[in-house]
């Protein structure tokens, strides 16, 4: 890689080591709130691309002081001079150095270029690698215009058009031609104000129904009846309709006319023929269809989709949950996402690029793969990578589609600002319930105001019989309270004697813990005991000082030890036997400090005998002194000697003396163990006596006691219940039975008063010619201390005395049992459990067995009787055994065939291969797309540029920046048929039309060289051939068929070199 300054410095940075990657930096605005509103400003992009580089490890330093001097200076950046995305002028944006093992070092470095907003010629041609066809494309819409739309069925007048001069209320709604929006006025008395401009006085609520579908926004939609129709003055390769609700969608240009079924999602048509300017699309059904989203333009190959593309959506709704679990939900749009990598040619690197650069602000059409709705997105790519790789590179692409637009609602009108245009029927007054003056007559004999006192009147008693139950609910609430402390108090009692007995039995097992050693008695003194505790067989004193004890052999130990544990498989004995143990050892340590002792003396004699040896041996020249000196030694050692054995024989006689006077300690300790041993015996069996005398007067008089109490509390209690179900069963019976009387009173006095009231409303209504009012009353009753018993049902009325909604709740929840529901042309019978339809022509009744024999579940016919609906005079019917009958004409759908070849051989064949027909109109339609793309690469010499030269002027090129960049284009040579044939019946196969084909388009577009600079340049030569045909089978009989289209090219552009791309499809539609 390399740098070039703009003094024409160069600088060489290193080797390209691993696969660069480019992108772009978008300046573009676009922006999408919480609600999933998208602002989009489309503003310049500049290019990036990050490389890896090795570096000599020597030169690393170097390298360093390089970027760092070129840090704010801007240069042009060539990471390979074929691709102008890896070739541009710009700055670095970072870089990082691995300083690895020698020899090698590596850096890796980003550079993002000038901002640019440069459109670059696209020739249209296929990025896939060679032999393959794209998936992955783009539709890039044409910007729809007054001049574009040529004709449409919907016109537009969905509201008056704006004028200056009219005053305008609050909330009334206008259209202007000019913008093809619908605007509401904000504010009351609107003159003179223009909606479309920045007034704040209107509101602009959506596109009029005619341009609903060219508004570029999801959530809007064009609707008419039975069908829509409408041509566009457009160049378009491809037509893409959004959210269409319909039966077909058929698209017809010249050399082109398909149709196809509608469905859930994006219904696309990508095969329309180049040159194409004019197309008219029609959506038809039945009953009112509607559109979306309807966009036409280029359609752009980027690719071929790799495996597994993911896709999900973006949610903006908001879930939120507070820091007590509480869960707020807000239902906002969504969008839909994409993320995909597909394989493209590297010698198309730019071209691949440069198309996404132009759309970086644009909403398109995104199509991961032809028929998968998920992987069709309208909306922006978020970001793009490419990695450059020696022939094929892959590009990683990240999409976001447009959420849906919510709809603007209109505004609310205040009660004052609604204007009384009718005196014949003036608006009610303000705050007018059921009529404008209660003294209105409602029915022959009340008033509106009499209807709504004795309404009132009727829930006032029913609250005074509730409050009485709820009087008495808590006298029971309260005896049960009482009932409760009562045996919370015996309890109490109960655990207190269980407490007891268990402290006793505690007691006792550590007085036996402390006296036996397995099994036998044995006297101990405890001096200090800080906790013990004991847990089932397990037994543990902690900070326990134990200072002696005795058992029948005597041994006596000295004990201190900060935590004991003490099962009954253990005992004392195994301290005794630890201990005798220790003091044993006190003799052995004593015999091994002698022996240690007369083994020094014999070393240190061995030690003196060597010394003499070598002094004789050093020392013959003063042998005289040596042998007074040995003298010497002699007597010195014969004193030590004496002196060490007078030592050892004192040592002796110390030792035993001190062995005697501890034999007499131990001898005293014995004795004084003994006598404790006696004393603590004597101790605790006056303890034990003591203790047993008192535990077994004590507890047997609290015993006593406490069996005495809980017979006197068991008598207590089972007087009290007796009296309390006595007073319960009184005032129960007493007050429930009152109330009750009281309250079936009510009901009874209240069904009859409803039963005229409804009466009266019924007539009040047909009185003035309709009109719906609604009656709600509320009933509830509570009895006894253990539950609740309510109803409720809610009625609304409309005139002629029919109910057109109901609502009704038992007293657990579940449905009241009410015997028919008569609504508008409909019936519920609820106890036989039918569901009945009826206009007065005819009916629909569903039901558990109904009619003649009673042997229907569904059936649809004459307004009858139920009783008299049989198999005869049905029209539709099922049975409960699974018989169905369907008497009425049923139409199927549209049956569509086809196949298609992506060979690039020059002979090909489509084939639908053998299909049914049900004798209807059959329509087939072939086509065929060829295109050729050849990049060509020349040096930057005098030669490179005349070869350069030579090629464009084949062409007819012309260059528009004055010489820099040449495009042009010529008529391919060539004579390619394409042939439909049929095979029917098993007749022979016969051709039945040939598609008329014009001569194809040869296009070159590239940069010259520029030989002063020595800069190479290049040319992409491309050649695209298409047609179309549509044919119909004249032979609309019931009879199998194959239809076969067979493409003769006949030629090979470019003597077989650059990439090819071809595509023979056939298609069948039976109506």
């Amino acid at each position: 890689m390399r740098v070039v300054t703009d003094a024409g410095v160069v600088i060489d940075l290193g080797t390209v080591e691993t696969a660069p990657t480019i992108g772009i930096v978008d300046y573009s605005r676009r922006v999408t709130d919480d609600y999933g509103v998208t602002t989009v400003v489309e503003r310049g992009f500049a290019r990036r691309m990050s490389v890896r580089l090795a570096v000599p490890f020597d030169d690393v330093d170097e390298l360093q002081r390089r970027l760092t001097d070129l840090r704010a200076t801007p240069a042009k950046w060539i990471a390979d001079d074929q691709f102008a995305a890896l070739s541009f002028r710009g700055f670095y944006k970072e870089f990082e150095i691995d300083h690895a093992v020698p020899p090698l070092s590596y850096c890796t470095l980003t550079v993002e270029g000038l901002a640019a907003t440069e459109q670059l010629v696209d020739g249209g041609t296929d990025p896939a690698p060679i032999g393959q066809a794209s998936t992955l494309q783009l539709i890039q819409p044409a910007a729809i215009t007054d001049v574009t739309i040529a004709a449409s069925t919907i016109a537009e007048t969905d509201r008056a058009e704006w004028s200056a001069g009219v005053s305008y209320a609050l909330g009334a709604q206008v259209i202007k031609a000019a913008t093809h929006r619908i605007y509401e006025s904000a504010v009351a008395a609107n003159t003179g104000d223009d909606p479309a401009a920045a007034s704040g006085k209107w509101i602009d609520i959506g596109p009029t129904n005619r341009w609903a579908m060219f508004d570029q926004a999801l959530g809007t939609t064009s609707s008419a009846a039975d069908s829509i129709t409408v041509t566009l003055n457009a160049a378009a390769r491809a037509i893409a309709l959004l959210d269409v609700v319909a039966a077909t969608v058929r698209v017809r240009a010249t050399g082109y006319d398909r149709t196809i079924a509608a469905s859930a999602g994006t219904i696309t048509f990508l095969d329309l023929p180049a040159g194409t300017n004019q197309v008219t699309v029609t959506i038809a059904g039945a009953g009112t269809v509607s559109v979306g989203t309807l966009l036409l333009g280029r359609l752009v190959a980027l690719g071929i989709t790799e495996a597994s593309p993911t896709s999900g959506i973006t949610d903006y709704s908001r879930k939120e949950v507070d820091d007590f679990g509480e869960v707020t939900i807000v239902e906002r749009a969504s969008a839909k996402r994409m993320t995909a990598k597909a394989l493209i040619r590297t010698d198309a690197l730019d071209l691949v690029a440069n198309r996404l650069a132009a759309v970086r602000a644009r909403p398109s059409l995104w199509i991961g793969q032809a028929g998968i709705d998920s992987l069709t997105i309208y909306g922006f790519f978020k970001d793009f990578s490419i990695e450059a790789g020696e022939g094929v590179s892959k590009l990683s692409l990240s999409i976001e589609g447009f959420s849906t637009a919510a709809k603007v609602e209109p505004l609310g009108v205040d009660w004052q600002n609604v204007k009384d245009t009718n005196p014949a029927k003036p608006k009610p007054a303000d705050g007018a319930t059921n009529s404008a003056d209660p003294a209105s007559p409602l029915g022959p004999d009340d008033t509106v105001a009499d209807v709504l006192e004795f309404l009132a009147e009727a829930r006032r008693n029913a609250t005074e019989g509730l409050e009485q139950i709820a009087a008495t609910k808590k006298e029971l609430d309260a005896a049960r309270l009482d009932l409760d402390r009562a045996l919370a108090q015996a309890r109490q009692t109960v655990q207190a004697a269980f407490s007891g007995q268990l402290l006793e039995q505690r007691r006792k097992a550590r007085v036996d813990f402390l006296t036996h050693l397995d099994g036998v008695r044995v006297g101990v003194v405890v001096q200090q005991e800080t906790e013990q505790r004991i847990e089932g067989e397990l037994a543990t004193a902690t900070t326990f000082a134990l200072l002696g004890a005795k058992n029948s052999t005597g041994t006596a130990f000295i004990l201190d030890s900060s935590t004991v544990l003490v099962t009954p498989e253990l005992s004392l004995s195994e301290k005794f036997e630890t201990i005798e143990a220790q003091f044993e050892g006190v003799n052995g340590d004593a015999e091994a400090a002698i022996t240690r002792l007369d083994k020094a003396i014999a070393n240190e004699k061995e030690a003196r005998v060597e010394a003499i040896e070598g002094i004789e041996t050093t020392y013959d020249g003063l042998l005289a002194h040596t042998n007074a000196t040995i003298r010497d030694l002699d007597i010195a050692v014969s004193d030590g000697d004496r002196a060490l054995a007078e030592s050892i024989e004192d040592l002796g006689t110390k030792f035993e003396g001190d062995l005697a006077d501890a034999t007499a300690d131990i001898t005293d300790v014995k004795k004084a163990v003994s006598d404790e041993t006696e004393a603590r015996a004597t101790a605790i069996r006056d303890l034990s006596t003591d203790f047993t005398t008192a535990i077994g007067d004590k507890v047997g008089a609290a015993v006593t006691t406490l069996e005495e109490a809980i017979s006197d509390e068991t008598e207590a209690r089972a007087k009290a219940i007796t009296d309390l179900g006595a007073d319960f069963t009184d005032a129960l019976g007493d007050t429930v039975g009152a109330a009750v009387t009281d309250f079936k009173e009510a009901i009874a006095d209240e069904t009859e008063a409803r039963g005229v009231q409804y009466g009266l409303v019924t007539a009040r209504l047909d009185k003035v010619g309709g009109g719906t009012a609604s009656v709600e009353q509320l009933f509830s009753a509570q009895a006894d201390a253990l539950g609740n018993l309510s109803a409720r049902a809610s009625l609304a009325v409309t005139a002629g005395g029919v109910w057109s909604g109901i609502t009704v709740t038992a007293a657990d929840g579940s449905q009241g049992a009410i015997s028919d529901i008569t609504m508008s042309a409909m019936t519920i019978n609820v106890s036989t459990a039918k569901l009945i339809f009826n206009n007065g022509s005819v009916m629909k009744v569903l039901g558990t067995g109904f009619g003649v024999g009673n042997e229907f579940i569904d059936w649809f016919g004459p307004s009858m009787p139920i009783a008299l609906c049989s198999r005869a005079n049905g029209k539709v019917w099922q049975t409960v055994s699974g018989d169905a009958y369907f008497g009425g004409a049923l139409s199927a759908g549209t049956l569509t065939n086809g196949g298609q070849s992506s060979s690039v051989a020059p002979d090909v064949i489509a084939d639908t291969g053998g299909f049914g027909s049900d004798g209807g109109k059959i329509t087939v339609v072939i086509s065929w797309a060829y295109v050729w793309e050849w990049r060509v690469n020349y040096g930057g010499s005098t030669a490179g540029a005349q070869q350069f030269d030579n090629a464009v002027a084949a062409y007819g090129a012309t260059s528009s920046d004055g010489g820099y960049t040449w495009s042009g284009t010529r008529v391919e040579t060539g004579s390619p048929t394409l042939t439909l044939a049929r095979e029917i019946g098993g007749a022979a196969r016969i051709d039945v039309a040939m598609a008329a084909i014009s001569p194809g388009a040869g296009t070159v577009y590239g940069e010259r060289p520029i030989p002063a600079g020595q800069e190479g340049g290049y040319l992409v030569f491309s050649a695209t051939w298409s047609t179309s045909l549509t044919y119909t089978d004249p032979d609309r009989i019931v009879a199998d068929r194959r239809f076969i289209a067979t493409l003769a090219r006949g030629f090979t552009t470019g003597n077989g070199t650059g990439s090819v791309s071809q595509r023979v499809t056939i298609i069948t539609t039976e109506e």
